[in-house]
């Protein structure tokens, strides 16, 4: 009598798409970009080979059927009256799946659970075994992977059975999220024209969608002059490209409202927004009419330059008239010296307004010219200046003085003890003397500025008793004069 076995077991691949990096050099020498792009390649993961490795006690030992997905089993298990029930029943069998995708597969899970029923009380079990593949292991791109499955028959009496089961295998995959590229690209030297009363016109981008899904962007520039539309001069708004394609789209410029210009073109950068960040695809070359009443390049006309003293040490506050037919953006200010040599200092604002520091006693004039919003530099435009109006005008030359100079005249019988030769403008003075022995003061004289001053408030202080002078605010060179005489005469 022989015990039959027949078992049917179906293996299922379940496929999840992933994607790969191709270089995108080779891939812009037919769209005129570079970058990166994301494509998804051909093949498939498929059952290649099923192969009955090895057996014993089966009857019919043949190749399964299968197909890409699917294998079908049919086992027969010999199991005689006079058999030993400890002798073994199994099939082994060697699957080899076979990746030629370009994408890399994870093994996810093996799981082979037959329903095995008998009509003579399921005397038998039937248990198998996966191996030569590990739970998360992967299975690269364009390579194979076989495996083991062994399945074991334990029967439990001789006798004839009809068995029948059916499982599953399945091979799974986490799904990775898709990754990919949004590119554009204008043609080089892009331009479009709006002369002679055209209305608008196009330049032509390029946009790859290298994702999976379709994706979402817009297009803006940054001229204010112009906006972007479509053909029928309706305002550009958003745009989707599909998934996995390039297409092109013809994005179309137009004046924004009545718009003169002094040149005959302007330019402005396009920009691609998408939603990781926006990109700048070049300068487009806008062609216009230009009004020639709005032409202007002659730099700003300078008059009425005024230089007026500070009482602060080597400043000089400087002021101008200035006018344009467009706005003035800053002005240069040379400071110049009686030998004519002169230092440039950019005002960086249009405050028709200087002041010259740092400048020692002398003698100085200031010119000043204008630079305009066009560019027209006054500097480069002038071929003179003078105290008229014109692309320069200057001060006239004053002499300043800030540091002061102090003169002691002394007779032989007193000394200065202490005290400085030059004050600074508006600073205080104090100088001690000495007195010979047997000696008094018989007069002290004090000048600043050539002007005699007088002891006391307004003037100067002189105490005796410390042979010490003091002016508070000093205005102009100071002349100090002190006679003495004998202690026998009456002093001051």
């Amino acid at each position: 009598m022989k015990n039959k076995l027949n078992l049917i077991v179906t293996l299922i691949t379940v496929s999840i798409f992933l994607f790969t990096t191709i270089g995108y050099a080779a891939y812009g020498a037919r769209v005129g970009v570079t970058g990166n792009v994301y494509v998804k390649g051909n093949g498939e993961i498929a059952i290649t080979s099923v192969v009955l490795d090895s057996y014993s006690n089966l009857s019919n030992p043949t190749t399964p059927t299968f197909t890409k997905d699917s294998i079908t089993f049919d086992l027969n298990f010999n199991v005689a009256s006079n058999s030993n029930l400890d002798d073994d029943y199994y099939a082994v069998y060697d699957i080899t799946l076979s990746n030629t995708t370009f994408f890399d597969y994870e093994f996810a899970s093996a799981v082979f659970t037959p329903s095995v029923e008998t009509i003579n009380n399921q005397n038998m079990t039937v248990t198998y075994d996966v191996s030569g593949v590990e739970i998360g292991e992967v299975i690269p791109k364009l390579t194979t992977k076989t495996f083991t499955l062994t399945i074991n028959m334990y029967p439990k009496t001789p006798g004839n059975y009809n068995v029948g089961g059916e499982s599953n295998v399945d091979v799974e995959q986490e799904e990775v999220e898709p990754t990919g590229s949004l590119l554009a690209s204008i043609p080089k030297n892009s331009q479009v024209s709006l002369r002679n009363g055209a209305v608008r016109d196009k330049v032509t981008v390029t946009v790859i969608n290298s994702y999976d899904i379709a994706k979402g962007f817009s297009f803006s520039i940054n001229n204010s002059n112009f906006k972007l539309v479509d053909s029928n001069g309706n305002a550009l708004g958003s745009l989707t490209v599909p998934a996995n394609t390039t297409q092109t789209y013809d994005v179309y410029f137009e004046k924004n409202g009545n718009i003169a210009f002094a040149t005959d073109y302007q330019t402005a950068n396009l920009i691609f927004n998408k939603n990781d960040g926006n990109l700048s695809l070049g300068s487009v070359k806008i062609l216009v009419d230009k009004d020639t009443t709005l032409l202007d390049d002659e730099a700003p006309i300078i008059s009425d330059v005024q230089a007026t003293f500070v009482a602060d040490n080597g400043k000089v506050n400087v002021t101008w008239s200035a006018t344009d037919v467009n706005n003035i953006t800053e002005f240069i200010v040379d400071v110049c010296n009686s030998s004519n040599e002169c230092t440039s200092h950019n005002t960086g604002s249009s405050s028709r307004n200087y002041q010259a520091t740092g400048l020692s006693n002398g003698t100085y004039y200031f010119k000043v010219y204008g630079i305009d919003s066009k560019g027209n530099n006054g500097k480069t435009q002038a071929t003179g200046c003078d105290t008229t109006a014109g692309y320069c005008s200057k001060s006239t030359s004053s002499t300043y003085t800030w540091v002061f100079s102090v003169t002691y005249n002394l007779d032989g019988n007193v000394t200065k003890a202490s005290g400085p030769d030059t004050v600074v403008i508006n600073d205080s003075f104090t100088a001690t003397f000495t007195l010979g022995n047997n000696r008094q003061y018989n007069q002290v004289t004090v000048t600043m500025g050539g002007n005699t001053l007088t002891s006391g408030s307004g003037g100067y202080t002189w105490n005796a008793n410390q042979n010490r002078m003091t002016i508070n605010s000093v205005t102009g060179n100071i002349v100090v004069t002190i006679t003495t005489s004998s202690t026998s005469n009456c002093g001051i």
